[in-house]
């Protein structure tokens, strides 16, 4: 028996369909290591195999001809016996009446015994009480468009959204947005995030900003990012970090010069240089990347104007704190 027909045999499956309708075949060195893990399997001398019967449907199992009639069956629950009965010929057929479950087979005759599993299984899956709706499944960091940096971003899932409405969708099903790690945008997982209560910020739409004005330098590195067959995080990342920095320093001076009376650490100072600040590790899940913690320090001076915080726990007259 070759390699196919021993996983056939076995329940394995050896070729499908993908997601384009081409049809795939396993490697068979694939399936000769799937066999060898398994523990080996005998047919047993009665029925050899479980046994699925539909509810309401008439089914029954051969017997070999080596069986010494007559055969003697049960179907045990839990609870004890179900159905019994014993066979005359080389044929069993099965109540039709055998509420839905899993059970034991127990098959004898005046010779040998077997124990296989009985399944009654309901003639149809349960197709749900519900009205049917459908959505669109996206990986939104997979979707492309003329004007996206080689990622899809916040505006592309709007367009998203709009195209669905038009379609008649029901929504717009999305991988998880959770922040990652921005020193390590290689490490792009939508499923390991750094922390769940923030958004990643790779899926900012940084043209939407009225600050941000790209130059050539940045042209060029978009028309190279769109090219690209698959989505560069490690590129998309140091191009959006670089452009957001412009819109982030306007709006540092927009809190610096609002608030007259703020400390001095409202200045662009080191976090190590100033004790008036909230310090967090990133995504406050307390990961830590290369034996350090990563901090984010919000200067609680650059919100001097809001009455919550105008008092002296604002200024920066404190020993220095390390990030």
């Amino acid at each position: 028996m070759d390699l196919f027909a021993q996983a056939k045999a076995q329940g394995i499956q050896t070729e499908f369909l993908d997601g384009q309708g081409h049809r795939r075949v396993t490697d068979a060195a694939a399936l000769k290591i799937i066999l060898d893990a398994l523990p080996p399997q005998a047919p047993g001398p009665l029925v050899g195999h479980p046994v699925v019967v539909r509810s309401g449907r008439p089914s029954g199992t051969e017997l070999p001809a080596t069986a010494k009639l007559p055969v003697a069956w049960k179907i045990v629950a839990d609870s004890g016996v179900i159905a019994n009965g014993e066979s005359s010929d080389h044929a069993i057929d099965w109540p039709r009446d055998l509420p839905l479950g899993v059970y034991r087979l127990q098959v004898s005759d005046a010779t040998t015994a077997e124990d296989v599993p009985l399944i009654s299984a309901p003639e149809r899956a349960f197709g749900g009480e519900f009205d049917r709706c459908w959505l669109l499944a996206v990986q939104l960091y997979g979707v492309r468009s003329a004007r996206n940096w080689g990622m899809g971003d916040f505006t592309d899932l709007a367009g998203l959204i709009e195209l669905a409405d038009r379609l008649g969708a029901d929504g717009v099903g999305l991988n998880p947005l959770h922040a990652l790690f921005d020193d390590r945008p290689g490490d792009c997982s939508p499923y390991s995030p750094n922390s769940r209560l923030f958004l990643n910020a790779l899926y900012i739409d940084v043209e939407k900003l009225p600050e941000f004005q790209p130059d050539a330098e940045i042209r060029e590195a978009l028309a190279s990012l769109r090219a690209g067959d698959v989505v560069d995080y490690v590129g998309v990342a140091g191009l959006k970090w670089q452009a957001l920095r412009t819109p982030n320093r306007a709006a540092t001076r927009i809190l610096t010069n609002s608030a007259p009376s703020a400390a001095p650490c409202c200045r662009i100072l080191p976090a190590s240089r100033c004790s008036g600040t909230n310090s967090a590790s990133r995504g406050g899940n307390g990961r830590r990347n290369g034996g350090s913690r990563t901090t984010l320090n919000v200067p609680r001076c650059a919100r001097a104007r809001m009455p919550a915080r105008s008092n002296s726990s604002n200024s920066c007259n404190g020993p220095p704190t390390g990030s």
